[in-house]
């Protein structure tokens, strides 16, 4: 099956009898899966409208927080909690350099439960909540 000169799939019907399909029988298969063809890549073209239309979603409502927040640990906070939910990701950790140390913040879910840190060479602190 093609839609131009993508091909989208494969249409095979079988009939056990000699010359079973007749010509009425090969044209309606034809435009049978032309319209499978379409509707085939109509599908597709919706679902990536869809991510496309999530994705910007996701970076409008980040852009937002980037813009809203002034606190660096609940921006940083935030960020992780908002792609690890719009994304249905199971992890997600933001690592973030401060002068010799590495604070993180991270996400897991569902249920979703938030957590952050420092890391130095060796040593690791969890941050209280706030």
């Amino acid at each position: 099956m093609q839609v131009g000169n993508q091909l989208v799939g494969v249409l095979c019907a079988v009939k056990t009898e000699q010359n079973g399909f007749l010509q009425i029988d090969k044209q309606l298969l034809q435009d049978f899966a032309a319209r499978t063809a379409i509707a085939i890549q109509t599908a597709f073209l919706v679902d990536d409208a869809q991510r496309r239309i999530r994705d910007l979603s996701l970076l409008s409502e980040v852009g937002w927080i980037l813009s809203s927040r002034l606190d660096v640990r609940d921006l940083m906070q935030s960020i992780v909690f908002q792609i690890t939910d719009k994304l249905k990701c199971t992890h997600c950790t933001l690592f973030m350099p401060v002068e010799e140390e590495v604070s993180f913040f991270s996400c897991r879910g569902p249920p979703m439960a938030c957590s952050q840190g420092r890391l130095r060479v060796g040593v690791s602190e969890r941050m209280p909540d706030s």
